[in-house]
């Protein structure tokens, strides 16, 4: 079996995780969920991102969502090649 790197991303529990659609603290957490993000190859290797979120229960919006992950902005991304 050919095992590839990973990197390990985890909230960091000692804070109270961030609404992105309202930008408020949230209390309560909904759910813990883990995803496997696929990122540039390192020369011939694949490079794998582990990925652990929360969904929160936001009391100013009244919504469920993930909370705000400021180091995974997936819209620009800089790249030193």
């Amino acid at each position: 079996m050919l095992r590839y790197p990973s990197l390990l991303a985890v909230p960091d529990e000692r804070f109270h995780p961030i609404c992105h659609v309202c930008g408020s603290k949230a209390q309560r957490i909904y759910r813990h969920d883990k995803r496997a993000l696929r990122d540039m190859n390192l020369r011939p290797v694949r490079v794998w991102i582990n990925c652990s979120y929360r969904k929160i229960a936001c009391e100013s919006c009244n919504r469920i969502v993930v909370e705000d992950l400021g180091f995974f902005n997936l819209t620009v991304v800089l790249r030193i090649v």
